[in-house]
């Protein structure tokens, strides 16, 4: 137990984070999937459909996961398509919030084509939502798996709720 702990508050230090906030799982799939559906069902209730926004360059593990929910409605998703540069735009992802939406998970560096999207600029209008609505919806959520070694991991600097890591890819 002691060790789990120091390495809780190891993991907390780098993310500039609360050691209760860290939540070990067996890897980024498993990560992902605590953060969506952690989100949806935490949000779901009565005469309540929760909304995620997500873009079309996800992991398979977020996408996947998105949509699984949606078909077994649970959840409805909106699929933001980036630019051609590979960036999703921000206001794009402003423009698509609804009352309902619980969650927006954008990917922070992609293992493909190795585009960095703008976690700064999308937090920034989701705080902007957050302030105007009087809600604390919708949470932020991104995969940073293969950000691990090379982009800052800050949550509060990046203005993320959750993030997903991979110790295989450290």
């Amino acid at each position: 137990k002691n060790k789990l702990e120091n390495a809780r508050r190891a993991v907390a230090d780098i993310l500039n984070a609360r050691p209760e906030e860290i939540i070990f799982t067996s890897g980024g799939t498993e990560s992902n999937n605590l953060a969506i559906q952690g989100a949806v069902y935490a949000a779901r209730k009565k005469n309540f459909m929760p909304h995620i926004i997500t873009t079309n360059i996800e992991h398979p593990s977020v996408i996947e996961t998105c949509r699984l929910l949606e078909k077994r409605k649970l959840a409805e998703i909106t699929i933001v398509p980036v630019e051609l540069n590979g960036i999703v735009s921000a206001k794009k992802i402003k423009k698509e919030i609804k009352k309902n939406t619980v969650l927006v998970s954008v990917m922070y560096a992609n293992n493909e084509v190795g585009t960095i999207q703008p976690l700064r600029e999308i937090a920034k209008e989701i705080r902007h939502y957050r302030k105007q609505s009087k809600t604390n919806y919708p949470y932020f959520h991104t995969d940073a798996v293969q950000a691990v070694n090379y982009l800052d991991l800050g949550v509060e600097k990046l203005g993320i709720d959750m993030l997903s890591l991979s110790g295989s890819k450290i």
